[in-house]
């Protein structure tokens, strides 16, 4: 039985985290369910996933990017041992001024900016990405992302205030060069030198080894 529940970055799926439970057994990913509406508040989205999650404590629990903010959320109601967060944030300020302004629009654009924004070999290399297999599996997994998904994510996003007050230790790591949450508005753990936001994909070891150590 998994000891560890990682949730995927915005429009990825388990793709994404493929190289973590390849690595590590104890690691299985929580997938994304569809938001009940454009409206739906992240908290009661979070409850919603929470309750998917095939397992009783103890467990940690952890996410990329926007996948860590949702843990955080969802940490409210399953009370896991830890939180880890990978190139994540703890408050809506952390995230770098274009991508907020991405966000703050998003909800209103036919097509979702990030969705668009996959096809773009300038936004491959922002997210830090190296490899021609590694853009193209971006690329796979926004073609792939619900349309409806993204446009809910980017309002909560832009609304989202942070977690005060867990109870729980919150561990970080984070990419030195990351260009979507810049390394200076967070309170990392670990850094991974060189490594951009896809940090898990590109820098696959010191992933792997941070989050072996959180499961001991």
């Amino acid at each position: 039985m998994a000891r560890c529940f990682l949730i995927p970055g915005m429009g990825a799926d388990g793709r994404m985290l493929a190289p973590q439970c390849a690595a590590l057994p104890d690691v299985a990913v929580l997938e994304w369910i569809e938001p009940a509406s454009e409206q739906e508040p992240i908290a009661a989205y979070a409850a919603r996933l929470a309750a998917t999650i095939p397992a009783s404590p103890p467990f940690l629990l952890g996410g990329v990017s926007f996948g860590g903010i949702v843990a955080q959320e969802i940490a409210r109601h399953v009370h896991p041992t830890g939180v880890v967060l990978i190139a994540s944030w703890r408050a809506r300020e952390s995230l770098a001024l274009h991508v907020r302004a991405l966000a703050a629009v998003g909800p209103w654009m036919p097509t979702s900016p990030f969705r668009l924004g996959a096809h773009s070999s300038l936004v491959a290399r922002a997210f830090g990405l190296r490899t021609a297999t590694q853009r193209e599996l971006f690329r796979k997994m926004f073609r792939a992302a619900s349309p409806r998904f993204l446009h809910w994510a980017a309002r909560v996003v832009h609304r989202w205030q942070g977690v005060q007050g867990l109870a729980i230790p919150v561990r970080q790591l984070h990419g030195a060069e990351d260009r979507i949450v810049p390394l200076a508005r967070v309170r990392a753990d670990v850094v991974v030198p060189e490594a951009g936001h896809l940090v898990n994909l590109t820098d696959p070891e010191p992933v792997n080894r941070f989050l072996a150590r959180e499961l001991l």
